[in-house]
C-alpha cells in the first residue's frame, strides 16, 4: 500500500495522489501548517501581509496569466498581522488605519483612548464617542466636544456665574489700570506696587483654572466659574467651541 506525503509548506499538488508538488508563485505566499494542500486554492498570504481578495482571485483562476497580480501587500507600520490569510490588517490601540488604495495607512491617534484596538478596521475605529469619519479620530460626534483628549458630552453653561467670573476680572484689570494713572501711583513705588498687585491678580484667576484639572466633579455653580477663568490660562477647550460650531 502506497502512502501520499503532503506538499512542503508553500507548495501544492494538481490534486489527491499527484506524484509533483507545485510552489506557489506570488510573493509572500504560502499555505497552512495543516490539511489539504491539493489544489492552489491552498496558496494565503504569509503572516505579516494582509490579502488583497480580488487580486487572490484572479491569480487562482489563472496563475499564468496573473504574474502582477501581487495579492499580498504589506501590514502598514503600527498595524499587525499574526497569522496567515488575514484579510486586513489589525489595529491597534492609539493607531488609526485608513484605505489607500488597495492596502492601508497608519496614523498615530489623538490619544489612545480615541481609536481602539479592532479586528477588522472597516468595522469600527474611534470609541469614547469619537467621530469614525474623521481622520485619527480628532474630533467628537455631535453633541461632544473635546477635553483632556476625551469627549465630554456638550452642557448648557450656567451664564450667570460665568459672566460674573469673567465680568469681575476685567473690572479687576480696568480698575488697576485706572489705579496706576492716578496720582497716588505717579512715583515709582506705588506703580510697583500696583503692578505686582495685578500680577498676583492674575496669578491667582490662572490658578482657579487649574483647579479643572483636578479629578473632582465640581458642582455647579463652581464649574462654571472655573471654566470662565480657563481662557485666562489660554485653555479654550472648556468653553466648548465644538457645541457652538454644530446644530
Amino acid at each position: 500500500q502506497e502512502y501520499c506525503d503532503l506538499c512542503p509548506k508553500g507548495a501544492y499538488s494538481a490534486g489527491a495522489g499527484q506524484s509533483e508538488c507545485t510552489s506557489c508563485s506570488f510573493a509572500h505566499s504560502t499555505t497552512g501548517s495543516t490539511g489539504q494542500r491539493t489544489s492552489r486554492m491552498a496558496c494565503v498570504c504569509e503572516k505579516g501581509y494582509h490579502t488583497d481578495r480580488p487580486a487572490l482571485a484572479r491569480w487562482q483562476a489563472d496563475p499564468l496569466g496573473c504574474e502582477d497580480c501581487e495579492p499580498c501587500l504589506e501590514c502598514p507600520a503600527g498595524s499587525s498581522c499574526p497569522v496567515a490569510n488575514m484579510t486586513n490588517p489589525r489595529q491597534p490601540s492609539g493607531i488609526y488605519l485608513q484605505r489607500k488604495g488597495r492596502g492601508w495607512s497608519g496614523y498615530k491617534c489623538t490619544s489612545n483612548m480615541s481609536c481602539v484596538a479592532a479586528e477588522d478596521p472597516e468595522q469600527g475605529r474611534c470609541d469614547h464617542n469619537f467621530d469614525d469619519s474623521v481622520l485619527t479620530c480628532s474630533h467628537c460626534i455631535e453633541g461632544y466636544f473635546l477635553w483632556k483628549k476625551e469627549c465630554v458630552e456638550c452642557r448648557k453653561p450656567k451664564w450667570l456665574p460665568f459672566t460674573l467670573g469673567f465680568g469681575l476680572f476685567i473690572a479687576g484689570i480696568i480698575a488697576t489700570y485706572y489705579f496706576s494713572n492716578s496720582p497716588v501711583t505717579r512715583d515709582a513705588s506705588a506703580l510697583l506696587t500696583t503692578t505686582v498687585a495685578f500680577g498676583l491678580l492674575l496669578t491667582a484667576a490662572q490658578s482657579i483654572s487649574v483647579m479643572s484639572s483636578l479629578q473632582v466633579s465640581w458642582p455647579e455653580p463652581w464649574l462654571s466659574v472655573i471654566n470662565a477663568f480657563r481662557l485666562i490660562a489660554f485653555d479654550i477647550e472648556g468653553l466648548q467651541l465644538e457645541c457652538l460650531q454644530r446644530p
